[in-house]
Order: C-alpha cells, then sequence, then structure tokens
C-alpha cells in the first residue's frame, strides 16, 4: 500500500512477507518527475520525499519519511515502542550532493537520531564530473570556480542497487558500505540544448544566457546551473568523445583510471564490469537515444 502525506510516499510491506531489516529512502526537490515517487516499490525505495519545484524538501518532510520508513506508519510517539521483529527498520538515507538537500537531510537525520533509538546511515551521491576538469577547449566562458560533483543521474542505480541489497536482508552498515562503494565509482556528465523552464517563471527568469541556435552546453545542471563551457555543436561524435574524456580523466592525478582495462600480456583479466546508463531528461526521441547509444559503444570499444 501507498501512504502519502506531506509529500511523501512510502511503501508498506504486506504482513506476510519477510520485511527487509533496513529502509531505503531519498528525495528532492519536484520537477524530477518520475524521481523519486516513482522509484518507491519493492526492490527499491521504501519511501521519498518531495520538496517544491528544484527546491529541498524541509527537514521537516525528511524527519516524518524517515519515521514512516522505519515503523510502516507508526507514529512519532510510537517509534521506540515497536518490539516485535523486523517492527523497527535501520534506515539508510540516500541523498544527492546540493546544498538544501545536504542541509536538510542532515538535519533530519541529527533530529531522528537524537529524538529516537533509531540507527539512521547516510549516502552522499555526486557522479557529475563536468566541473572537476576543465573541457579540452576551455575558453573565457568556461566555469573557473569548481563546485564539486553534483548528483545527478547516478541517484537511479544508487536507489535501484541499495533498495535491491536492502531486499536481501542486509543489515545499515554492510547496505552503506556498499552504496559508498558504488558512489566512489560513478562518474557522469550531461549536455544540454537549452535551459529548461520552470512553470510559473518567465522563459529567462534566471538571467542565464540563452543557448544559441547550434549550440550546446556541457555540464548543465539540472536546476539551469552553468556547466563547464558552451560550444558550437560540431557533430555527435565529437561531443560524445568530449564527454566520455571527462569522465575518463575524472580522477586526473588521483594515480588511478576510471576504468581498468586488461592488457593482453598480463594474464590476468583486470577488466571492470561496467555499467553504461544513458538518460533522457525527455528532450530526446528514442531514435536520437538509440543513435547516442550507438556512438557510444563504438567509441568505448574502440
Amino acid at each position: 500500500s501507498v501512504y502519502v502525506t506531506d509529500e511523501t510516499y512510502a511503501r508498506m510491506d504486506a504482513e506476510n512477507s519477510a520485511p527487509a531489516s533496513v529502509a531505503v529512502i531519498s528525495g528532492g526537490g519536484a520537477g524530477h518527475e518520475p524521481a523519486h515517487a516513482g522509484y518507491t516499490g519493492r526492490g527499491m525505495l521504501s519511501a521519498s520525499v518531495s520538496g517544491d519545484i528544484f527546491a529541498s524538501p524541509s527537514a521537516k518532510q525528511i524527519l516524518q519519511t524517515i519515521y514512516l520508513a522505519s515503523s510502516s506508519g507508526a507514529a512519532l510517539s510510537e517509534i521506540d515502542q515497536i518490539v516485535q521483529p523486523h517492527g523497527r527498520k535501520d534506515v539508510l538515507v540516500i541523498i544527492n550532493n546540493y546544498t538544501g538537500d545536504r542541509l536538510n537531510f542532515g538535519l533530519a537525520i541529527e533530529k531522528a537520531l537524537a529524538s529516537s533509538r533509531l540507527k539512521v546511515e547516510s549516502v552522499v551521491v555526486a557522479d557529475d564530473v563536468s566541473l572537476l576538469q576543465p573541457a579540452s577547449d576551455s575558453g573565457p566562458q568556461a566555469r573557473k570556480g569548481l563546485v564539486g560533483a553534483r548528483g545527478l543521474a547516478g541517484n537511479i542505480l544508487v536507489c535501484k542497487i541499495l533498495g535491491a541489497f536492502a531486499h536481501t536482508g542486509a543489515d545499515l552498515m554492510s547496505v552503506k558500505l556498499l552504496g559508498d562503494v558504488v558512489v566512489h565509482n560513478l562518474a557522469s556528465v550531461g549536455v544540454g540544448l537549452g535551459h529548461c523552464h520552470v512553470p510559473g517563471r518567465g522563459p529567462n527568469s534566471d538571467n542565464v544566457a540563452v543557448i544559441g541556435e547550434g549550440e550546446c552546453e556541457i555540464g548543465l545542471g539540472l536546476h539551469n546551473e552553468p556547466g563547464v563551457v558552451r560550444k558550437k555543436m560540431d557533430g555527435p561524435d565529437k561531443l560524445v568523445a568530449e564527454m566520455l574524456a571527462l569522465i575518463m580523466r575524472s580522477r586526473h592525478g588521483t594515480g588511478d583510471d576510471f576504468l581498468q582495462v586488461a592488457s593482453g600480456d598480463t594474464g590476468r583479466n583486470l577488466t571492470d564490469d561496467i555499467v553504461l546508463f544513458i538518460n533522457n531528461l525527455g528532450g530526446m526521441s528514442q531514435l536520437e537515444l538509440a543513435a547516442v547509444l550507438d556512438e557510444v559503444l563504438r567509441q568505448l570499444g574502440e
């Protein structure tokens, strides 16, 4: 069943099922649907919470979501009285790396730990690498201030992997450890041909320069945050190569390659298992998305 209050969506396990010992929750601003209500279900999120458009949910909303996920709908005053087996779950909170989310989710976690006997841990998703290294042809238009990696499409993979792992009955610290490992091995980069439009606002109310005809912006954020470089479109093959290069050199200076690929003379299989996830925010057709996929696979194969 689904419990809806304060923009919180929670899944209640059936009484005759064997519920997991860890509830996994996440959330963020509205405007990114189906995230995160659409990710709430068996083997994924136990509950999710939504703020206003492009705004983090409040600490109060998040705290309510933590209690609901842990207690399957029990009120705050009842949390510490739940003693039956599997009656109260530990909670793993997946947070996207944005200032508002970090503040409000962090505050809610602290309140939950202080006001009850709940065990709560968190994993911060920070997969966007576009601003970590300058683009190959960065010029005066490139952003010079590094703001760190934002949480973007990698959130979907983290929600699915940790939700499925928690469903197997794994304990809280095991789920958190897996989450930290997954996040460490995530990297993403996006490109936009235009800025998003927030309902109720003018087409250029954020005072950002309009992306011109035939231009694209690498690293453009979900909320119109500036990317790393704006440039003329010079063919999809070169654009894909630029985006892959940003991912491959995202660990530049650490001594590690992003991907470990076995050489022919090692005698050992050192090749990583790789998940390739190509995300579409709704502005591309399936035909165009398939063409991008084909180009990415071709370049990775080389």
